[in-house]
């Protein structure tokens, strides 16, 4: 029995002026610009609220490299429909270990008819009649008169089913290093050091920062 529950949301991916990251700290900056120009506000204030608002912002924008659930909240849609989808986003539950939950997005293609998804390197296919992405698997209960019966198959069917089944083949991606390199620049630890080296330059310590 598969302990693992996937629940599929339909997402569609909003343009870059649109996202949470971006759109409304452009409203937030411009408001901070009339806080600015304010002679009855004092320096103080204004330097509170403006570190406050780049902190808050650079934050938001590396919240989307550091969780999956957070990223289809700043960069995604939710659609209704599939019809209008540009990704899915995968919540995978695990009923008796919750250290095993995960959650993915995955880019939704098409193929003929076909509808399909790549999630943890299997292919899934959605069902109209389920509304529902389900693992392509073969049907392996077929009688053994039937499978005896069987007559080779034609080039047109090999790539439909290449395209329901996937490959019998283990593709493991090799990153580059610039990817490898733009991993480890957002991971959360690397960013609080880059936070704590620009505190020490702030505080007249660029000497040590920069030996460190």
């Amino acid at each position: 029995m598969d302990k693992n529950v996937k629940n599929f949301t339909f997402l569609k991916k909003k343009s870059n002026l649109f996202r949470l990251d971006l759109f409304p700290f452009i409203i937030l900056h411009s408001l901070s610009l009339i806080v600015y120009t304010a002679t009855e506000v004092s320096d103080i204030i204004k330097i509170i609220l403006g570190v406050s608002l780049l902190l808050i912002q650079f934050i938001v924008f590396f919240s989307k490299f550091w969780s999956e659930v957070l990223r289809s909240i700043i960069c995604f849609s939710k659609m209704r429909t599939i019809e209008n989808a540009t990704h899915v986003r995968v919540d995978v539950t695990n009923q008796k270990f919750k250290m095993n939950n995960r959650t993915s997005i995955s880019e939704i293609e098409t193929k003929d008819d076909l509808t399909i998804i790549d999630f943890e390197k299997e292919v899934y296919y959605y069902d109209k009649a389920l509304q529902k992405f389900i693992k392509s698997k073969y049907n392996t209960a077929r009688p053994i008169r039937e499978i005896l019966k069987s007559k080779s198959i034609t080039t047109q069917e090999i790539s439909s089913l290449n395209k329901k089944f996937g490959q019998n083949i283990m593709k493991i991606p090799i990153p580059s290093f610039f990817e490898l390199y733009k991993e480890h620049m957002v991971a959360p630890f690397f960013v609080f050091q880059l936070f704590c080296i620009l505190l020490w330059v702030i505080d007249d310590y660029g000497v040590h920062s920069a030996l460190l």
